[in-house]
């Protein structure tokens, strides 16, 4: 698992100029075409990765993006009006029936449809009409870590030509921020120790962000077998606040953008109720006001989950190395998980 999260920065290079060209080619059918919305087909890692897709595409462009409950035709066989839809598929090894039995219904029903995955001669890549490669070759981890980061790059391109932006994702200074957040890891180490004991962990984001810390949940549930949950800070404030007592196990990622004052104001309600935080940021002012933070190199909204993603990978290895658990080999569950 380490040693795939830090080759990441260079496979990646493979990643981008693969798709900078496809990607412009797809957002001008797509804008031309008017698409009332998009549709996402995506489970695990690659719906979180998707998720980051819905806010960059919404904010930038309007257009609706939705997410597929597959079994509405895999498992009840129901009818789905696919009329004026960009349907996206995204998928490690493209294997799973029910996004299959989807994409290959959109397709005949005259979806405009691509497949996002790492085998163009995979199941989904083969139903769509358009495919897209993640470049990063097999993952030999549990923990699909350089997948998620191929997936975001490729689905960030695409939501950067939709919207007409120029330079939002600047790949060579995208490879330096990883590198720099890599050199950061005995500090992650060190922070990944005060989770070693948790029995739980609450992982807050907002917005963009909030696709990471969804992944965050994951890497720490199948590499540490730890109980992690994320929320949105807007929704934490509902229930989940009732579950606040001194020593709860909290993080935030917090980069210093439009969400940055609603994260910190529940970090000070949180800090309050006795709290146990880890603070990871772009802002220096507030890694400054928590007791355990992760200061991180700052950049747009396009690149910056990015930074705080390989940051929560590497927390999630350091502490099942803490804890004695091998990443490499989770329990209870198969690297490729079947659905219908």
């Amino acid at each position: 698992m380490e040693s795939e999260i830090r080759s990441e920065p260079t496979l990646l290079k493979d990643t981008y100029r693969e798709n900078k060209d496809k990607v412009v080619k797809i957002a001008n059918d797509i804008l031309t075409m008017k698409p009332s919305h998009i549709i996402i087909l995506a489970r695990g890692s690659s719906a979180n990765a998707a998720l980051y897709f819905k806010y960059l595409v919404e904010i930038e462009t309007g257009i609706p993006v939705l997410f597929a409950y597959p079994s509405v035709l895999s498992v009840y066989d129901g009818n789905f009006s696919f009329a004026n839809s960009v349907v996206i598929g995204v998928s490690q090894g493209g294997r799973g029936l029910d996004l299959n039995i989807w994409m290959e219904k959109a397709a005949l029903a005259g979806a405009y449809t691509i497949a996002m995955t790492n085998y163009l001669d995979s199941p989904l890549s083969l139903k769509a009409n358009h495919r897209l490669s993640l470049c990063v070759g097999d993952e030999k981890s549990m923990a699909a870590t350089k997948t998620f980061l191929a997936e975001m790059l490729v689905l960030g391109m695409l939501a950067e030509a939709l919207s007409g932006s120029t330079k939002q994702i600047d790949f060579p200074d995208l490879a330096n921020m990883l590198e720099e957040v890599i050199s950061l890891s005995p500090h992650i180490n060190d922070l990944a120790g005060e989770l070693k004991t948790a029995g739980a962990l609450f992982i807050i984001a907002r917005g963009v962000t909030l696709a990471v810390a969804h992944e965050a949940e994951c890497k720490v549930q199948e590499s540490c077998f730890l109980n992690a949950t994320a929320y949105a800070a807007s929704d934490f404030r509902h229930g989940p606040l009732s579950l606040i007592e001194k020593g709860t196990k909290v993080l935030f990622l917090a980069p210093a953008d439009e969400t940055l004052s609603d994260v910190s104001a529940l970090f000070e309600v949180l800090d309050a109720l006795g709290a146990d935080i880890l603070f990871f940021t772009t802002d220096p002012e507030m890694a400054g006001k928590a007791k355990k933070s992760l200061l991180l190199p700052k950049s747009n909204r396009y690149m910056t989950p990015f930074v705080f993603s390989i940051a929560v990978q590497l927390l999630a290895c350091f502490l099942a190395g803490q804890k004695g658990i091998n990443p490499d080999v989770s329990r209870n569950i198969l690297k490729y998980t079947m659905t219908k």
